[in-house]
Parts: C-alpha cells; sequence; structure tokens
C-alpha cells in the first residue's frame, strides 16, 4: 500500500458518512482537502493534490528523458513543475519534452510571495470550481494581520497570543454556510469555529466585517452560557451529543477554551455593537437543553444557593413520631421498609380537615424564602425573586378564606415558578439549575399543600433520598395508611434526568428490605473512589471478595491478554469489549505521553481502577435485577418545556430491575502519579469527580 493509500484510509475512518474514500466524488474530495488542512500540511501541497484530485492539475510527463534528467538534477516533480526534493517552490518545468528553468519573472513573482504573510488554507466548498479564483477573505478586515511578525493593532484581551493568533488563522479561512445539507459533525464544527473566531476578535476590538454567509450564519449560532463549557450549537441541536467544540483540539490553549468564551460574554457590548451597526442578527446563549436566551449570561455571577435546609435551617420541624404512632406506624415500617424513629420534618403537623395547617406550611416556605433572599441575595437575583415572592405574599396575605388561597396558589404556582427558572437562567445558568433543581423540592411540597395533600419535608432520618413525604390516611377514621417517598429530579428539555448517587440509593433499598440489608451493604463497600479504600475483609459475599482478590493482582498480570480474559470473566464479552476501548483511549490520551506502555508492567494500577469501576457498577445493576425487588420510593419530574416548567408525578411503579448506571466520573493522570522507572510506570491513581450513580430507565 503506497502512502496516499494510507492517507485515503486514514481519512475514511475519521469522516463520518465516508467507509471508503472516492476520489471521483466531489463531496469526498471536498472534505478530504479540509482533512488535510486539519493534518498540518503545507498549503501548497493540499492546492496541488486537490487540484490533481479534481482534474485541474497538469499530470506529471510520463518521458523516460525528463525523469532521468530530474533525477540527475536531484529534482522532484511537485504538481506544477520540479524542484529540490528538501526545498519548497520549483524551478524547472517541462518544455517541448524537456527541463527548463522557470524564466526570471516566474523567479521574481515567487521571491515575492514567500515575502508575504502566509496565507492560511480555505476550506473548500461544494462550489469549488466557481469559487478557486476568487478571494474569500476580502471581506475580512485586516486591521489586525501580523507583518513581520508584529501586531498592527493592541488588541485587548485577556488572551494568551497563541490563542488570538488561532483566531486570526480561523477567521481568515472561508465561510460556508450552516445550512448545507448532509454536513458531518466535524465539518459543522469547522465552520461554526470560523465563525466564532471572528465574534472573539470583535470581544478583542478588531474591526472584523461580515460576509452574508456570515450573517446567515449568525442568526443558527448558538453559544454555551455555562461558565465551564467552550461549547457551540447550530439551531435547534442543542443536546449534549450536537456540541461542537468552540476550539480545534489542535489549537494552543485547547484545554481553556471555556474561559475563553467567557472573555467574549464578559465582552459582548462590543460584539453587540458591531453587529448592530452591520444590521446582524446575533446568536442565541444555550443555557440549558431547550432554553435559549438572547443575552449572554453573567458568568462571573456567584450563583445562588437554594437548598432547602439551607433556606428553612431556623424554621420549626416536627418529629415523625408524632405524625403516625402506634399499630400503623409498625404496619408501615414492616409493609414499606419505612423507619421514621426519631425523623424530623420541615413545618408543623398537617390536618386534613382544616385547611388553614396547608395555608400556614406554605407562608412557613415563601417567609423563610424571602428572609434568605434578603440576606443572601445580590441585587440581579431578588430583582427576579421578589417578583415570585410578591405575588405568593398577595394571596397568602389577603383576606379570602384558606381554602381559597389553596386555590389561587395552586392556580399560579406553575406559571410563577417557571418565570422564576427562566429569569435565573436567563442571569446565570448554575444558579437556573439550583433555581430548577432546588427551589423545586419547595414549589413541589407547596404545590402538593395546595392540593390538599399530606405533604412534609425531611430535614433528617431515613431519607436519603425522598425529597417530599406523603402520607395517605383513611378518610373515615383518619388513620395513616401509608407513607410514601418522592425523589424530585428535574430534567431540562430532552435530557434524561440526572441519576442519584448509587450509595445512596443502596441505603435506601438496605433500610427498605431488611431482609437484604446484608447483600446492599457489600454492594455499597464497592462504591469508592480508589480500590485501596475498601475494606475487603468486611464483604460478606465470597464470590465477591474473591472477584476483588482477582482484581487486586492485575498489577502482577503477565500481558494485556492477561487483563482482558479477566475483563471477560468478570464483566462478560461485550462490557469487557468497551473497556478495553477505554484502557487504549486512556493510554493513548494519557499514558503514552509520559512514555508508560500499555502493559501491566506501566499501566497496572489504572488498568485495576478501570476494571474496578466497571465491576463495582456492573455486579450492583445485576445483582438488582436478580432480586427485581420493589424500589419502594416515587419520582416527581420537575421539567422544563419550551415555555414553561412542569412539575409531574411520573406515575409509573420502579423496581430495582429498573435501573442503569449514570457514570461522570474519569481517571486523571499527571507526571505526579508517574515513576520515571525506568520503565516509566503509573505508580498512584484514583477516580475523581462524581461517584458512580443510578437512574432510572425510561420505559
Amino acid at each position: 500500500m503506497d502512502e496516499w493509500q494510507i492517507i485515503f484510509d486514514d481519512f475514511a475512518s475519521k469522516t463520518d458518512g465516508i467507509s471508503v474514500f472516492n476520489p471521483k466524488d466531489k463531496s469526498h474530495v471536498y472534505l478530504f482537502q479540509n482533512y488535510l488542512i486539519e493534518m498540518n500540511m503545507p498549503i501548497d501541497e493540499v492546492d496541488s493534490a486537490i487540484k490533481m484530485l479534481l482534474g485541474e492539475q497538469p499530470e506529471k510527463p510520463t518521458n523516460p528523458k525528463i525523469a532521468k534528467q530530474a533525477k540527475d538534477m536531484g529534482l522532484k516533480w511537485k504538481g506544477k513543475g520540479y524542484g529540490p526534493e528538501n526545498k519548497k517552490g520549483i524551478t524547472h518545468k517541462v518544455d517541448n519534452d524537456k527541463l527548463v528553468t522557470v524564466d526570471d519573472k516566474e523567479d521574481d513573482k515567487e521571491d515575492k510571495e514567500k515575502e508575504k504573510p502566509k496565507a492560511k488554507a480555505n476550506v473548500v466548498s461544494k462550489d469549488a470550481e466557481a469559487d478557486r479564483e476568487k478571494d474569500h477573505n476580502t471581506d475580512v478586515s485586516t486591521d489586525y494581520q501580523r507583518d513581520g511578525g508584529e501586531e498592527q493593532v493592541d488588541l485587548d484581551t485577556n488572551i494568551p497570543q497563541k490563542q488570538v493568533n488561532y483566531y486570526k488563522e480561523l477567521s481568515e479561512r472561508e465561510s460556508l454556510p450552516f445550512d448545507e445539507e448532509n454536513l458531518s459533525r466535524a465539518e459543522q464544527g469547522r465552520r461554526a469555529r470560523i465563525l466564532y473566531s471572528k465574534l472573539q476578535l470583535m470581544s478583542m476590538g478588531a474591526d472584523v466585517e461580515l460576509n452574508d454567509t456570515d450573517k446567515k450564519n449568525m442568526e443558527m449560532l448558538r453559544i454555551s452560557g455555562n461558565a465551564r463549557s467552550g461549547q457551540l450549537y447550530i439551531g435547534d441541536a442543542l443536546d449534549k451529543d450536537s456540541g461542537l467544540m468552540s476550539a480545534g483540539k489542535k489549537s494552543p490553549e485547547f484545554a481553556d477554551r471555556n474561559k475563553h468564551k467567557n472573555e467574549l460574554l464578559r465582552n459582548w457590548d462590543k460584539v453587540s455593537a458591531q453587529l448592530e451597526k452591520a444590521g446582524v442578527k446575533p446568536p442565541k446563549f444555550k443555557v440549558a437543553a431547550g432554553i435559549l436566551t438572547d443575552k449572554p449570561p453573567v458568568v462571573d455571577h456567584d450563583p445562588l444557593s437554594v437548598k432547602p435546609n439551607r433556606i428553612l435551617d431556623e424554621a420549626p420541624t416536627t418529629k415523625g413520631t408524632s405524625l403516625i404512632t402506634g399499630q400503623t406506624l409498625s404496619d408501615i415500617e414492616k409493609n414499606q421498609g419505612v423507619k421514621l424513629g426519631d425523623d424530623e420534618f420541615f413545618g408543623r403537623p398537617l390536618n386534613p380537615e382544616d385547611p388553614l395547617t396547608f395555608v400556614d406550611n406554605i407562608s412557613m416556605v415563601m417567609d423563610y424564602t424571602k428572609s434568605y433572599v434578603g440576606k443572601n441575595a445580590d441585587d440581579d437575583t431578588k430583582k427576579y425573586f421578589n417578583k415570585f415572592i410578591e405575588d405568593m405574599d398577595s394571596i397568602l396575605n389577603s383576606d379570602a378564606t384558606p381554602q381559597e388561597k389553596l386555590e389561587r396558589v395552586r392556580s399560579i404556582l406553575k406559571e410563577d415558578f417557571s418565570d422564576l427558572v427562566f429569569n435565573a437562567m436567563e442571569l446565570n445558568e448554575d444558579e437556573g439549575k439550583n433555581i430548577l433543581k432546588d427551589y423545586g423540592e419547595l414549589a413541589t411540597y407547596m404545590m402538593y399543600l395546595s392540593e390538599g395533600k399530606e405533604a412534609y419535608l425531611p430535614k433528617s432520618g431515613n431519607y436519603p433520598l425522598a425529597d417530599v413525604v406523603v402520607v395517605s390516611r383513611d378518610e373515615k377514621t383518619g388513620e395513616a395508611l401509608t407513607i410514601d417517598g418522592y425523589s424530585i429530579k428535574s430534567q431540562r428539555g430532552k435530557e434524561q434526568q440526572p441519576g442519584s448517587s448509587a450509595s445512596e440509593f443502596l441505603k435506601h433499598f438496605g433500610n427498605s428490605y431488611p431482609e437484604h440489608k446484608e447483600t446492599f451493604e457489600d454492594l455499597n463497600r464497592l462504591h469508592k473512589l480508589d480500590f485501596d479504600e475498601i475494606d475487603t475483609e468486611a464483604i460478606k459475599n465470597e464470590d465477591i471478595k474473591n472477584d476483588m482478590a482477582k482484581i487486586k493482582d492485575v498489577t502482577q498480570m503477565e500481558s494485556v491478554d492477561d487483563f482482558e480474559s479477566l475483563a471477560k470473566e468478570l464483566l462478560g464479552d461485550k462490557v469487557a469489549a468497551n473497556l478495553m476501548v477505554k484502557v487504549d483511549r486512556f493510554h493513548k490520551q494519557k499514558a503514552e505521553q509520559y512514555g508508560i506502555e500499555k502493559t501491566p508492567q506501566g499501566m497496572g494500577e489504572a488498568l485495576k481502577e478501570l476494571l474496578f469501576r466497571e465491576y463495582a457498577g456492573q455486579k450492583t445493576l445485576s445483582t438488582m435485577s436478580d432480586l427485581n425487588l420493589d424500589s419502594r420510593l416515587k419520582f416527581i419530574e420537575v421539567v422544563v418545556g419550551d415555555g414553561d416548567v412542569d412539575i409531574r408525578d411520573k406515575g409509573k411503579e420502579y423496581t430495582t430491575k429498573d435501573f442503569g448506571l449514570h457514570d461522570k466520573g474519569y481517571l486523571p493522570l499527571n507526571k505526579n502519579q508517574v515513576d520515571s522507572g525506568p520503565p516509566p510506570k503509573i505508580s498512584n491513581i484514583k477516580y475523581a469527580s462524581a461517584n458512580l450513580a443510578l437512574r432510572t430507565k425510561k420505559k
């Protein structure tokens, strides 16, 4: 296989929708040019290769006399003519079956071209033949272009110069439309970054002119409002998988792309002024799936915590044993796995026959909310929160009857809470998520009270997962029949609900099913961020204990093949195959840079942690599936729609078989964790970020 065939195969493997490169397919050729640019091939070689594939390049002479003459002179064919193999440019052309030197004028022309700043390659459009002779960069101001390595204009920015140069380079490439059909995700990203780079330069004070394609694209561009994200989006594709990086992986400061994006948001006034002057509709900002804002969120805003325990920290409480006593308490503990003990609940006991008790508990929430916001929120937060407080107070402090107050609260609560969420999102995404998730628990509690449900907010005790507890009583006797724990999950648009800690779920299942408590405790011991943190001696299950011993010995294995065999034994072929992909990725992305080989001798500690993590998750799921026990937990969704926020009971019964894994953890590696050897090896490593979580599967 020749060199070019290797390149063609690599291109096909990295390009969506192309299994085999077809040089006769112009769409393949256009994408191939972008690939060569990304591979940092010199511009003249890219242009030569593409022209040849398009049939626009003079073919290499076949006359053997010319070939011999070129070889004797140490010359190589370079598309347009011959030149020294180790030097750029051509020195000879073919004339009447002879090699002749290029004339003085052409020499002059080439020398002058060399003195010019190096032009950047443009991405090829589908109208390449028509566009090839056009200057596609004429609409971009050159006030900030480099001249002899010096800046002509000082740009106002905190972004490092290397990254500024990257944005300049991108801005000089050809702008291509977003709405073109059948664009690969990689191609979408390239086009979005070209437009985004121009916005970045505007924010620095550069005078950037936008062409017609830029203006059309701008209406479709979406910029993440999350302070920790540097993602871009196009049109309505706002889910996680549709996100595009705002900097290419080869950019000098790629890892800091979110920080650079935040610089853009801080200086948005400069950008919007230029856009307004040019009559361009600005891009929107994505602050959550399904939520777009016209103005950038305040990335430097300190988001307000609105956790119920913080807001209601000094509120009155009631012991669970005073709500339910006697035989009823025992029956509930036996049949539902709920042990009230000395649990505490915010608020005063509710009397289903007296609506005033329900109004009083809603008033308690609003009084403490008002006090907490007044003491802890800044003016921007108070501005939108006070509207919600005023609307609720106007009802609660009115002369209406308690029943009328409950009806009016019920009529406005969802709409007012929706406004609260959207206003918070527009200010700061993190604050918006806090309002949605945490204050959503209080909104749900108040909604249940307005509906006459005997609802309580657990403060402490045996409710690690229940955010709201609802008691159902016999209408005639008033005797408690059930006590149901509701876990409230926020869901943004089409995003799947986040999970809760696997450890918390296992505690809940252990409390709910005392006969299986030992099993759930053994599983819970597996949920650590570090294999060495596990007390294996405390594990009762002999099979798990033996498996852990095998995982411990990974560092002593002879080969990766032995590791893969163990993975198949513990996890099954399918999961083991996915694990080996993770191993390969970890080595290429993290370990290889330190000279660490993909062997148990070099990567043993990482292999152990990767296998342990996978084993802990899969063992938990398989055991829960085999048991297939009623979850004894109900779920409430706080869901963001197109223009509102809905609070609804999922209305589905879940068993322990209906859960899947949610893993946000990752395995970091830095030089402090590497023994330089020889040979180099990983000395210590552990998982970081969130622990394994469980979440209900969609039914």
